[in-house]
């Protein structure tokens, strides 16, 4: 019998995770789930463990922040301006976020085709700039992509949301302090000016397009 075990985040369908994550988890649905077999009772025991410990270690790995990846044969790049990010594109994000069925929508809010790919001579990691297609409406084409890209942006969003949390925090504070002394700054003024460092800082983050 040949068992399929995958060592990666990577080798994981989303599809599959949405399984998973609708299951009872437990060491039996953990291996049918994942190396696609019905009938685990066959399977030796001592396989049975080690196949158990594999995927284990893999589902709590780290996963990749992918700003572009190729799935079916299509280049995809991540949205290369967060603050471009429309209100109708969060809401759907948000919202498609919440369900594991509607995860891979989610992912399609947030990776669209490359229209426009151009080397980044100012960086020694040569990373690119690019530009996507506009967002339209979500679709199903990536319900069966890698696992590892949608929880890798996932995480990305909210390492961004600890980021701002704490900068907010930590202006705010500044802000209150100049208010005390000099009577003047508006905590609306302030705000604003928060949020072009923010901006400044997810450009920093993420290659810009042209």
């Amino acid at each position: 019998m040949t068992i399929t075990i995958p060592t990666t985040l990577n080798d994981i369908t989303l599809s599959n995770l949405v399984k998973w994550e609708r299951s009872d988890k437990s060491e039996a649905e953990l291996i049918q789930i994942f190396c696609n077999i019905t009938d685990v009772s066959i399977i030796p025991i001592r396989e049975y463990k080690d196949i158990t410990e594999i995927l284990t270690t893999v589902l709590n790995s780290t996963p990749k922040f992918y700003e572009t990846f190729q799935y079916k044969g299509i280049n995809f790049g991540f949205i290369p301006k967060l603050e471009a990010m429309t209100a109708g594109e969060y809401i759907d994000f948000e919202e498609y976020a919440k369900t594991p069925e509607n995860w891979h929508k989610a992912l399609s809010i947030l990776y669209r085709p490359l229209t426009k790919r151009t080397k980044n001579f100012y960086e020694k990691e040569g990373k690119e700039f690019y530009d996507i297609e506009p967002y339209t409406e979500s679709h199903d084409f990536f319900i069966d992509a890698p696992c590892d890209v949608y929880l890798g942006a996932m995480v990305f969003f909210y390492n961004l949301g600890n980021d701002l949390t704490n900068a907010m925090l930590d202006y705010s504070q500044k802000v209150l302090k100049k208010q005390a002394q000099l009577n003047q700054t508006s905590i609306k003024n302030g705000v604003g000016s928060f949020l072009c460092v923010l901006l400044r800082n997810w450009k920093k983050k993420i290659p810009q397009a042209f």
